[in-house]
Formats: C-alpha cells, sequence, structure tokens
C-alpha cells in the first residue's frame, strides 16, 4: 500500500502538488504580500479607472509559487477560474 502511494506522488506529482487558483477576493489578490496598503489601493483607483474609460478588466495576482507549474498554465487557470473579460 506504501509502496503505490509514494510511486503515485513520483510519477504524478502534478496532482500531489497542482497549483491552487484562489478565490478572487477582490481586483487585487497580493497572497506574496508584495504591495504596501497604499500601493494597492493606488492600484485599485488605476484598475477602476481603466475600467471605467476603456470597459477593460484588469486582476492582479501575486503568488509565492507555482508549485512546478509553467506561468503561463497558472495564469490561464486563474483567468478560466476568475472568468476575466467575460
Amino acid at each position: 500500500k506504501y509502496i503505490f502511494a509514494l510511486l503515485g506522488l513520483f510519477f504524478f506529482p502534478s496532482f500531489a502538488f497542482a497549483f491552487a487558483v484562489p478565490s478572487p477576493t477582490g481586483y487585487i489578490v497580493d497572497q506574496a504580500n508584495i504591495f504596501s496598503e497604499v500601493e494597492e489601493f493606488s492600484l485599485l483607483q488605476k484598475i477602476e479607472d481603466i475600467k471605467k474609460k476603456t470597459s477593460s478588466e484588469i486582476a492582479i495576482l501575486t503568488i509565492t509559487s507555482t508549485n512546478g507549474e509553467d506561468i503561463f498554465s497558472v495564469g490561464m487557470q486563474v483567468v478560466d477560474a476568475w472568468k476575466i473579460g467575460k
């Protein structure tokens, strides 16, 4: 039983450590804690201004790791899950 579980982790690491898309809590989800409150407020004002002027949607997500997945795949997962641009 234990050997099978370990082999499963070895041969299928993407299933064991896949990137989990966080829930969107607003236009900015700063999981990596990159932005100060002032910076985040300023970015939020700019995002809202751009949305009013152009109807474009902008979302910012900072993360500390992609859990081994390539950044493009992670980005597409986030766009799909958050329904950005719909």
